[in-house]
């Protein structure tokens, strides 16, 4: 897809672009980095290419995408979600600020994005920005002030990333100050691992911005005091983890469960996964465990109704501890 190219709801590829990195980076002193690569290169291979936009004329991303796009066709392009303080360095002691905090859900559907966000008790703190990334989303907290990330604003930032990401069990690699994810109206090329798996390149949409849905950031300090604890912070917010011993027996309530609710019946007696995005035995216990929790079942029922019912499939049972 080009900058060119009609985008969601017919409107241009280059006009959706603009108003996201408005949203992300209007105001601010730095570099916006954007990077394309190719999705079979190793993970430490050089880069095909990258450019600097100035954030004071973030009008140039769009062509900028445009003209990499065109380049380096059946690329992945990125950004930095943080800016630059200058070009062409990209560390965290390089970093400039950030207008925001995110999360990465990784083979998350539409349905279970909204089971989520409902088990996740964010207070009334949805996200400002929902991006689908082909294969996900990435949901985006706008501040009401940027955040600088000198060295305290960066272990800042990354803590009210992990514990946001705890809440609604998204992607723990993906909490660090100098992340990259993918700009809407852009497409997802799956790499070769994915491709012999079924999955196809997918355009990257902007789902939905509220520009007004803007948080004080003492407003995360519950997720911030989260995510400062290590032991914390990446174990799954919702259930899933459950560290004592199991009898091996399915839990009452999840018997009944079964019986009365005809999705989660679909889900584990009928085999149903073709709706998931991720249609692994992990995309089926999130999916299953999402709907238990979303019936009040606690974590350790949850874990233990999701580890029989792995163990019946012939799934892989996980180790003890962590279903």
């Amino acid at each position: 897809m080009r900058s060119s190219e009609p985008a969601e709801g017919g409107r241009p590829a280059a006009d959706v672009q603009l108003q996201f990195f408005q949203l992300l980076f209007a105001g601010l002193d730095g570099f916006v980095e954007i990077r394309v690569k190719d999705p079979d290169s190793p993970p430490d291979a050089r880069l095909a290419a990258r450019a600097w936009i100035d954030a004071g004329e973030l009008e140039r991303a769009p062509a900028a995408v445009g003209r990499l796009t065109a380049k380096y066709p059946g690329t992945n392009l990125y950004f930095g979600v943080a800016v630059r303080a200058a070009r062409g360095r990209a560390s965290k002691s390089d970093l400039a600020a950030a207008w925001v905090s995110w999360v990465d859900l990784d083979g998350c559907g539409e349905a279970e994005l909204g089971e989520r966000l409902a088990a996740a008790g964010l207070d009334g703190h949805p996200p400002s920005v929902v991006i689908w990334s082909g294969g996900g989303f990435h949901l985006y907290w706008l501040l009401r002030e940027p955040i600088r990330l000198d060295e305290e604003g960066v272990a800042r930032l990354e803590a009210i990333n992990r514990g946001l990401c705890a809440a609604v069990r998204g992607d723990f690699r993906a909490c660090d100050a100098t992340r990259i994810l993918r700009p809407p109206a852009t497409v997802n090329y799956p790499d070769r691992k994915k491709r012999e798996a079924g999955r196809v390149e997918a355009e990257v949409r902007l789902v939905s911005a509220d520009p007004e849905r803007r948080y004080a950031i003492d407003e995360f300090a519950l997720h911030e005091e989260r995510g400062r604890k290590p032991e914390e912070s990446t174990r799954p917010a919702g259930p899933g983890y459950d560290a004592r011993s199991w009898d091996g027996e399915l839990p009452e309530r999840a018997a009944a469960l079964l019986e009365t609710h005809a999705r989660l019946r679909a889900r584990v007696v009928d085999g149903l996964r073709d709706d998931l995005q991720d249609q692994s035995d992990s995309g089926v216990d999130m999916s299953v465990a999402t709907m238990l929790a979303m019936e009040g079942l606690p974590a350790e029922e949850v874990g233990d109704a999701c580890q029989l019912w792995r163990r019946e499939r012939g799934g892989r049972e996980k180790h003890q501890g962590y279903w």
